[in-house]
């Protein structure tokens, strides 16, 4: 009898496959040989987890494969999975262990045997963390605190863990994991999984984070989670209209949204190549809004757990550097900052409050290849020339854009030092005069003064560490506790995102938030030695910020701006015992060390600024106004003796990689012949460095702390 061959697999039928092949006839021909090898075999590592891709031999006669898998390059492989009568070439490997690379091949059978393996491919799936640079998690409505983690896997893979009741009606309940943006712009990304409770999930763009705002989403739900449907309010308060879209979705599942003026338009795809249109609506929306993934369990009390990946936005989105949030001094006047007043661009001393001189230093919105001034106070909020004044707006054209560009050059007065030429207007430099910043062509010493600056910036801003207490070596914990006024705890060693915080510099001071909860360190107002710390959502208060301050060696000691106690371990040492704080007091019962998550390195309390001055430095890691996180993977950092740098399958061979000093001074580069180079260290000097990754299409940059 012929052979049967089915793309759905085992013996049934399935509708609208249409494959069922048979003949009444015995054959005359002869049975086909054994298949030839499998081509293309892609691991793709996930959280957990590997993909794998492949194609069919070249002579089409695999009725089936055998796929293996080993923990060595050299053998030792055994079988993971075999398909029978089944010739899908894809298999999903689950259950891994974050961390450790994995080898996989491929061998095609049919009745006459199994044929030859394939060549082996690797991948080294890693667990999520912090978000990256420039995203943040938001409680749209009043439900229970969801959380969001990220690792740089797939494309950028983001799992959201979500309460909230549903996107319908006049308002939202649900989580909000986003970015800012500015004009148009469009997001990309894949479901791969949901777990739990649901209500709907996927990618949604919105004016403001107010429960009652306009906003656009496409998200599958209903149905068994097979209902896809583009939902949208196109006035504040006003209710949800919705479209339906394929009824029959099924993961992994595309998604995209894009603004293109004031038409938003939702596409869904099955696999990111062929896209179909949901719908499309006008909605009259500020410039400036916000863009990324949106999930709510449909029950206040159950939670939903999606993950998404390979998640794309273009546009003008804000929050991306190298570098973390930045001032600029200028080079005559010592202690004078750029900053804004008024919506004035200037220079002045004693800036207040400390916001108005702290900015982001972001792609280029007119040319990735240059960078923006985005406001970290007034969020999509640009410094850009106006009659040659520097003011402060939103961006709202490709002309304001190009306004709002500019490259970094060797400075003026000294090379040590940087200035900024005008992207529009070439051969034009920001310099102040008379306090007041502006775009100039620059002649003679004093106007060359005027227009160079330098870079002040803080190593702990931004960073994602474990607190490690100096007496008993446990680690401040959140305990997974989501109430506001809960108490912090310890614990013993752990991997935990409870014990993960990330600093973030606030008024001058810092605000400890914790990764697993996004509550905020809390003095609590307590003013008793011996009182708990506590927890407490997103707040402006002083109680929830701190001092930061080296103490001794790789020790710091952490104050409460409002009560002036220190964070206490009081010396205890049972799992879950209470965090306090104490009066001013030299105890290692209050010195914390600083760990780095991605290298269990600590971060080195003599180092405090430093003077950025190459063009490299303020570019950011986002290339060609795309925000695709992809490919690149550099461990561990803080570094001591050698790096590693793991590139995506998307970098070709000969990519370039540099290392450069603060000053711009290339140290060294080379040209890298597969995917993981290894740097050495250990004979260069403590400070900062920028890694360049440099590919025909791409060019990424990484900081990079030297112990």
């Amino acid at each position: 009898m012929a052979e049967v061959v089915r793309p759905e697999g085992g013996s049934k039928d399935h509708l609208g496959y249409g494959s069922l092949t048979y003949t009444l006839e015995p054959s005359s021909f002869p049975p086909n040989p054994v298949p030839g090898v499998p081509l293309g075999l892609t691991a793709t590592a996930g959280t957990s987890q590997v993909t794998l891709t492949w194609q069919p031999p070249s002579d089409l006669t695999a009725n089936g494969y055998v796929i293996q898998r080993s923990i060595s390059s050299d053998g030792g492989f055994s079988t993971i999975g075999t398909y029978n009568a089944y010739i899908n070439t894809k298999y999903v490997d689950n259950n891994l262990t974050n961390g450790t690379t994995y080898y996989y091949r491929v061998a095609a059978v049919n009745q006459a045997g199994t044929g030859a393996y394939s060549a082996v491919s690797s991948a080294r799936p890693l667990a999520t963390g912090a978000l990256p640079t420039g995203w943040n998690r938001a409680e749209i409505g009043s439900q229970n605190a969801g959380n969001a983690t990220y690792a740089n896997v797939s494309g950028g893979t983001f799992v959201v863990n979500s309460y909230g009741t549903d996107i319908t009606g006049t308002i939202d309940n649900t989580t909000f994991v986003y970015r800012a943006i500015t004009g148009d712009g469009s997001i990309t990304g894949r479901i791969t999984d949901i777990s739990g409770t649901l209500a709907r999930t996927g990618l949604m763009i919105r004016e403001t984070l107010n429960d009652n705002s306009k906003a656009v989403a496409m998200t599958v739900g209903e149905g068994g989670w097979r209902f896809a449907r583009m939902g949208y309010r196109t006035s504040t308060g006003g209710n949800t209209a919705s479209r339906l879209g394929n009824t029959y979705t099924w993961r992994p599942a595309w998604f995209r949204i894009a603004r293109s003026g004031n038409i938003f338009t939702a596409y869904e795809s099955s696999d990111g190549e062929t896209w179909f249109e949901v719908g499309s609506v006008n909605i009259s929306m500020s410039s400036s809004y916000f863009i990324g993934l949106v999930a709510c369990s449909g029950n206040a009390t159950a939670m939903n757990t999606t993950v998404y990946d390979n998640i794309t936005l273009t546009g003008s989105v804000g929050g991306d550097t190298a570098l973390g949030t930045v001032s600029w001094e200028s080079y005559n006047f010592a202690d004078y900052f750029i900053r804004h007043q008024n919506a004035i661009g200037r220079i002045d001393p004693n800036v207040s409050p400390v916001d108005d001189k702290q900015w982001e230093m972001v792609t280029g919105l007119a040319d990735p290849n240059g960078i923006s001034f985005e406001s970290v106070n007034f969020p999509g909020q640009y410094l850009r020339h106006s009659t040659n004044e520097l003011v402060l707006d939103s961006v709202s054209n490709s002309s304001q854009q190009g306004d709002a560009t500019f490259y970094i050059r060797d400075g003026l007065a000294d090379v040590g030092w940087i200035s900024f030429e005008s992207y529009n207007v070439p051969g034009y430099y920001i310099r102040h005069s008379n306090y007041v910043l502006k775009i100039d062509q620059i002649s003679g010493s004093t106007a060359e003064q005027d227009a160079t600056f330098r870079q002040i910036g803080d190593i702990l801003n931004g960073s994602v560490v474990q607190l490690k207490n100096r007496t008993t070596g446990l680690y401040l914990d959140g305990m997974g506790r989501t109430t506001n006024g809960s108490a912090c705890g310890q614990w013993a060693n752990t991997t935990s995102t409870n014990a993960q915080w990330t600093i973030q510099e606030y008024n001058g001071n810092y605000r400890v938030r914790n990764v697993s909860t996004d509550l905020y360190l809390d003095g609590m107002g307590r003013t008793s030695n011996g009182s708990a710390c506590g927890q407490w959502a997103n707040t402006t208060s002083t109680n929830a910020q701190w001092r930061i301050e080296p103490f001794d060696g790789n020790y710091y000691r952490i104050q409460n701006v409002n009560t002036g106690l220190y964070l206490d371990g009081m010396g205890r040492t049972a799992n879950g015992a209470d965090c306090s704080q104490w009066a001013n007091t030299s105890s290692t019962n209050a010195q914390w060390e600083l760990v780095s998550i991605s290298s269990s390195s600590k971060i080195v309390s003599s180092i405090k600024e430093e003077s950025i001055s190459s063009s490299t430095t303020a570019a950011s890691s986002i290339v060609e106004n795309s925000v695709k996180t992809t490919g690149i993977e550099v461990y561990p950092n803080p570094v001591s003796n050698k790096l590693t740098i793991q590139l995506g399958e998307d970098y070709p061979e000969n990519t370039e990689i540099t290392l450069h000093d603060t000053l711009g001074k290339l140290i060294t580069s080379a040209k890298v012949k597969g995917k993981i180079y290894e740097l050495d260290f250990s004979t260069i000097s403590r400070g900062v460095y920028i890694i360049t990754v440099i590919s025909p299409e791409t060019r990424v940059f990484r900081k990079i702390v030297k112990e």
